[in-house]
């Protein structure tokens, strides 16, 4: 994305940068997503390394400590970035949020993010997991069924890694899945043998 420098008035390009590379002035954010911002493709299926790699880089970037000598308005755009970085990376590393944010990015709209049981099927296959939990007696078995979950969680994902996010139904259906997968793992990390 091209934009204008607000200091020197010259033309750069912001792949690498919102900094200026003429005048080292860092520009105030513009429109961008989270994937753009991070050099990433937009994509479900998300390289953590890769993700905590650009982060970091970025980060030491824009950090706020880095331009306590700038000008306010400097102050204010590192902060504004900081923010933006921290906010892009804790939505991308979590498989859920990074499937929510892509949705909300292809239909210019919230998902729905109550749980609902107007998936009989789904919501049936889900109770029987919790009934599968309650009857877990010792630590073995507990880690076993939380592996089966984790890895139950990856195929959803990897199953739907270049989805098309416009076709809501089949959207709305793998983020119940999701959710429902959460909350399991989320009661399986609380559950006391």
């Amino acid at each position: 994305m091209e934009i204008v420098c607000s200091n020197c008035q010259k033309n750069f390009n912001t792949v690498q940068s919102f900094i200026c590379p003429f005048c080292g002035y860092l520009n105030a954010l513009s429109r961008i997503d989270f994937f753009s911002y991070l050099g990433l493709e937009k994509n479900l299926d998300v390289n953590l390394a890769d993700l905590e790699t650009k982060f970091l880089n970025l980060m030491s970037k824009y950090h706020p400590d880095n331009f306590v000598s700038k000008s306010s308005q400097e102050k204010i755009n590192a902060q504004a970035h900081s923010v933006y970085l921290n906010n892009a990376y804790e939505t991308l590393k979590e498989p859920t949020l990074r499937f929510i944010y892509l949705y909300e990015l292809a239909n210019s709209e919230e998902i729905v993010k109550e749980i609902d049981s107007n998936n009989p099927a789904l919501f049936i296959e889900f109770l029987e997991y919790y009934e599968e939990l309650e009857n877990i007696k010792d630590n073995n078995s507990l880690k076993a069924f939380q592996t089966k979950l984790q890895q139950m969680k990856n195929k959803v994902l990897q199953e739907n890694a270049v989805m098309d996010f416009t076709n809501k139904e089949l959207a709305y259906n793998i983020y119940l899945k999701l959710q429902y997968i959460d909350k399991i793992i989320a009661s399986a990390k609380k559950a006391k043998i």
